[in-house]
């Protein structure tokens, strides 16, 4: 196979869509209670990094499943709902940690 690009050889994207549903719901809440829907307001009770709740709001990485049900329960609504509902098998980018 010969490669063209180097986009040719990056991993393919997450499905970005499903996971801005994180930050498209907590801005959604925000708007009725600002303060406790802030990026830091909600890694607090998800027990994340907000530098990991910024991550998986961008696609950069993926909650595992243990965590984005804490994620879908600090903004109140299903894991379904925010689209991580996917099996456990991945995993949370390495650049991020997740507390606790």
């Amino acid at each position: 196979m010969r490669i063209e690009s180097i986009s040719q050889l990056a991993p393919a994207p997450l499905k970005l869509c499903a996971l801005n549903r994180i930050r498209e719901i907590r801005q959604d809440k925000s708007k009725l209670a600002p303060a406790a829907f802030t990026q830091a307001a909600v890694a607090a009770r998800v027990g994340v990094t907000v530098n990991a709740l910024r991550a998986w709001e961008l696609g950069r990485a993926r909650p595992r499943k243990a965590t984005a049900r804490r994620i879908a329960r600090a903004l109140g609504v299903t894991v379904e709902e925010l689209g991580l509902d996917q099996p456990d098998g991945e995993l949370v980018d390495a650049n991020h940690s997740e507390r606790g």
